[in-house]
């Protein structure tokens, strides 16, 4: 089974080249109608290392929305309360500078 992307579609984590960057940012998470609360744990331009103690589902399409960002992504793995969403569209530099920079 592919995505729409035409990647191969697995319940195990995959590789990515955009680096990552490591931070602690709480995000809000949507998914059909309800809000749930999560922090990124790692960043990058194609996805995010998310915490939350209630995940959603591998698979699933949500919302996310933290400063300076409002996009969407597919939760691609669940390992406990962490996850892996791969977003819909690459971040741009700007987005990604603003979120990991100190405030």
């Amino acid at each position: 089974m592919t995505d729409q992307g035409g990647s191969q579609i697995t319940g195990a984590p995959q590789r990515r080249n955009a680096p990552r960057h490591k931070l602690f940012e709480p995000v809000t998470l949507h998914l059909s109608g309800i809000e749930t609360r999560a922090h990124f744990l790692d960043l990058s331009s194609s996805g995010a290392l998310v915490h939350s103690d209630a995940p959603p589902p591998p698979g699933a399409y949500v919302g996310v929305h933290a400063p300076s960002l409002e996009t969407s992504g597919r939760v691609r793995w669940v390992n406990g309360k962490r996850f892996g969403i791969q977003f819909s569209q690459l971040l741009t530099v700007e987005v990604i500078n603003k979120l990991i920079r100190p405030r």
